[in-house]
């Protein structure tokens, strides 16, 4: 999968990749393989990176930029970084989440 990611930061026609995402991994639109693009734009440009998988299941869950980018990133209650929500536990009394090294 993470060979799939490298072929994705190639400088092809963004029509070439958003046909890859399709035949890879099953999308129907190009709506979807087009969310996953634009996510890594967003993402890898900074300081974070995720696994491809996260881009995949992400996209097809959401159909916005915005929806999709909250759910990925999220902050910590008591540190206010920005973490992916695999580092993040989820408070049991409240709905808070914080990070695993405030937990």
């Amino acid at each position: 999968m993470e060979e799939t990611k490298e072929l994705l930061k190639k400088d092809w026609d963004e029509s070439a990749k958003l046909h890859m995402l399709m035949a890879i991994y099953g999308f129907e639109t190009t709506k979807k393989a087009k969310l996953v693009l634009e996510l890594m734009e967003k993402i890898e440009g900074g300081d974070e990176s995720y696994p491809l998988n996260f881009y995949i299941d992400t996209a097809k869950q959401y159909d916005t930029v915005d929806e999709a980018l909250e759910y990925l990133q999220r902050e910590c209650f008591i540190c206010f970084d920005s973490f992916i929500i695999q580092e993040m536990v989820a408070m049991l009394n409240c709905k808070h989440e914080v990070c695993k090294d405030c937990f």
